[in-house]
Parts: structure tokens; sequence; C-alpha cells
């Protein structure tokens, strides 16, 4: 793969948490498969398979819902197959879960493994399909 690609690629995968963590959630739309072939397996609820319009929703939740977000990716593996990428990752990330109605927060740290499938168009790289498992508190690498 060309470092020209690679660096097509990550800018994609990184501007989805850049744009969940400025909370410019219109940017994801342009970042996500909205021709009804992207999916999407959380590790956290809803755990079922989610179109673009219900990942938007969620992850427009859960950020709304998260304070001083911060993100670490780690390990990223991108491989190339024809005008499919499949990026594989391992994500720290975390911030104050804040409560509205009784403006309480607690401290998340999560570590999930990720991965992303993406395809190459005629105007750039698009993620089609994301997958994240949470791993075990305790899991250490």
């Amino acid at each position: 793969m060309s470092g020209e690609e690679e660096k097509k690629i990550k800018n994609v995968i990184y501007g989805v948490f850049e744009a969940g963590k400025n909370r410019n959630f219109s940017l994801l739309s342009k970042l996500y498969a909205e021709d009804g072939r992207f999916s999407k397996f959380d590790d956290s609820p809803p755990y079922s398979r989610q179109t673009v319009e219900e990942a938007i929703t969620h992850e427009e939740i859960a950020f709304a819902s998260l304070s001083d977000y911060q993100y670490t990716i780690r390990e990223l593996k991108i491989d190339l197959i024809g005008v499919v990428a499949i990026a594989t990752f391992y994500l720290d990330y975390g911030g104050v879960l804040v409560n509205n109605y009784t403006f309480e927060g607690r401290k998340i740290s999560i570590t999930s493994r990720v991965t992303y499938v993406l395809e190459k168009r005629a105007d750039g790289w698009i993620v089609v399909h994301k997958h994240s498992s949470r791993l075990p508190d305790d899991w250490k690498r």
C-alpha cells in the first residue's frame, strides 16, 4: 500500500473520533457510507446491528453525555484488498459520563478492539462497517 493511501485511510479513522470529540456530527455523515451499505456493531447498547442513521444517533447521544473525552488509537494495522481496506486497532477512551438530570459525573476508562472496513470511492475512502468489542477492565497488553 502506498504511504499516501495509508495516510488517507488514517485521516478517515481519526476523523471519526475527532468529529465525536468536537461534537461535529455532520462530519460523520461524510465519513460513513450513506447508501444503505453501512453497518455497525458497538461495544455499548444497543448491541444489535445498526444502520448509518442509528449509528450516528447513538454516537451523538454518547458524545453528548461524555465530557473531557480523550482517546488513543494503538497498534493500527491497515490491510488493503483492492478497493477495500480493513483497519484494526485497540482504542483506549474515556472521560466523564455526565447524568444531566442529577448533574453528577462518573469517570470512565475503556479499552476496545475495533475493526473498520473502508471502501475506496471516486471521492476518497469511506467507512462501510465498524465493529467494537470492549475488553475486560483487567485486560493488559
